[in-house]
């Protein structure tokens, strides 16, 4: 079983074919490299230093890195971003620029967490505040209707006292009648009518001035 031909493999077959059909020539070192400058482009790529993504930054090497590992402080010639894989690289230079990546990644993950959190207490000041909103809408609601009543309470009030006043001018005026016994003028009964007599039963009592 024949093993199968890997997109490195693929790619220079193609430039083979391309070059042919453009009757174009390259040695065979330099058609490589064109291939692989060409796939060091377009192929997803990794970070050399520690695996991981996405690849921000290239050495004059054309090594990829993630900007946590890009971004060294490690102080070392060479230095630990450029050198990766070097053996001139010391052991500890190494070591530092890994605890570097460490921390960058918990800054990270510390700044994703809290902005997390901050996002949930916004959520819950925003139900607050509609809740409290809706409670607004309906104690204006309550206010207006209690208005409305008050409005409608204090006409009927109004018109209830207009037509008691009209009653007691009605029904305050005596006269004698042909049997010399006094009557009411509107009703005609004896005086004190029966709604003279309601009437001063609603009237409040006088005060006495003190003796």
């Amino acid at each position: 079983m024949t093993d199968q031909p890997t997109l490195r493999d693929r790619a220079i077959d193609a430039a083979k074919q391309a070059l042919n059909a453009k009757g174009l020539w390259l040695t065979p070192d330099g058609r490589d490299s064109v291939v692989d400058a060409i796939l060091a482009v377009v192929s997803p790529a990794t970070c050399c230093v520690c695996g991981g993504g996405p690849v921000t930054y290239r050495n004059y090497r054309e090594q990829p890195f993630c900007w946590p590992c890009a971004d060294c402080q490690c102080g070392e010639n060479p230095c630990v971003r450029t050198g990766v894989n070097d053996p001139a690289v010391t052991a500890e230079a190494a070591d530092q620029h890994e605890q570097q990546r460490r921390r960058a990644a918990q800054d990270a993950a510390a700044s994703r967490e809290s902005e997390r959190q901050l996002q949930a207490q916004i959520e819950r000041q925003s139900k607050e505040i509609d809740r409290l909103r809706d409670e607004l809408r309906f104690e204006q609601d309550l206010s207006a209707d209690l208005r409305a009543r008050l409005e409608a309470t204090s006409d009927a009030c109004s018109d209830a006292t207009t037509a008691l006043a009209q009653i007691c001018e009605l029904h305050t005026t005596e006269l004698s009648n042909e049997f010399g016994a006094t009557e009411c003028r509107t009703c005609r009964d004896p005086w004190p009518c029966d709604t003279a007599t309601i009437l001063a039963a609603l009237e409040p009592p006088k005060e006495t001035p003190d003796a």
